[in-house]
């Protein structure tokens, strides 16, 4: 299985003007993504009781959501 994962990705760029949560879910949907992978920034405190882009994408997503930890990254 790792040997499966080893080979090139392909990455694709869109540029959408809109609300950014809005525009993953809308290219998500509209390429039929497969899975999602959204940064945790701004996923502490008021913001996400509130609702952040990560917590809009995972709770709207179309498809799997992979949230990872960005908060050390950009330290």
């Amino acid at each position: 299985m790792a040997d499966e994962l080893a080979g090139p990705v392909t990455v694709t760029t869109h540029a959408v003007p809109a609300h950014p949560a809005t525009a993953i879910l809308a290219v998500a949907e509209a390429v039929d993504a497969d899975l999602i992978v959204v940064g945790n920034r701004g996923m502490r405190g008021r913001r996400r009781v509130l609702g952040s882009i990560p917590n809009n994408v995972s709770h709207h997503a179309p498809c799997d959501v992979l949230v990872v930890d960005t908060v050390d990254a950009m330290a």
